[in-house]
């Protein structure tokens, strides 16, 4: 198999993430074939190994990779900020990924992809951003899951907020409810001093 043809299929898959079990699955070929094939690939500097038996192509993006690497999860945090542009910072070395299920962090390139573990019943606000194979915290729920891990530091959290609030892209009333979701007094209340100091009332 030509591996023109491979990244094609990959491609019109959208899998941005992907095992040597998809492979077989696309293809029609063994699990052994593809397996051998996949680790010459790497061998050859054609894919890149993530960890063991997940992989990606050489192109992809660092938000697509670490958003489907373990199902389900999410950009969150300050690597959310980032990608919305929240933030005045520069470019980020660590992507904050929430899921439900524990996984060590992974070096990948000059990146850190981060783990962090919520509960099932605060695995909300989020979704496959356009366009793209990322999956990610609406831009309130980032706010939300920062305040209630306190991560980052609350002044990379205000500034966010406010930033979001002069773009336009937060909107105060569903900042507010996915705060009521998380069912934390204390996120809840937070969110609302936090909407407050920026000068939103009501």
């Amino acid at each position: 198999m030509k591996v023109e043809d491979l990244i094609a299929m990959l491609q019109n898959a959208r899998m941005a993430v992907f095992t040597s079990k998809d492979i077989e699955r696309l293809t029609g070929k063994s699990i052994t074939y593809t397996s051998l094939y996949v680790s010459r690939l790497v061998a050859r500097h054609k894919l890149i190994k993530i960890e063991k038996g997940k992989y990606c192509q050489l192109n992809a993006n660092i938000y697509e990779i670490a958003s489907n690497i373990v199902f389900p999860s999410y950009i969150s945090l300050f690597a959310a900020f980032s990608l919305y542009g929240l933030t005045t910072q520069g470019s980020i070395m660590t992507i904050d990924v929430l899921t439900t299920k524990r996984h060590k962090k992974i070096s990948f390139g000059s990146y850190a992809i981060r783990f962090v573990t919520i509960d099932r019943k605060r695995l909300f606000g989020f979704q496959r951003m356009q366009n793209t194979m990322i999956m990610a915290a609406l831009p309130e729920k980032a706010i939300v899951d920062a305040v209630y891990f306190n991560d980052p530091n609350e002044a990379y959290i205000f500034e966010a907020l406010e930033n979001g609030l002069k773009k336009k892209i937060l909107k105060a009333d569903r900042l507010r409810d996915f705060s009521e979701k998380m069912l934390s007094r204390k996120t809840k209340d937070r969110i609302d001093f936090l909407l407050a100091e920026a000068g939103v009332n009501g």
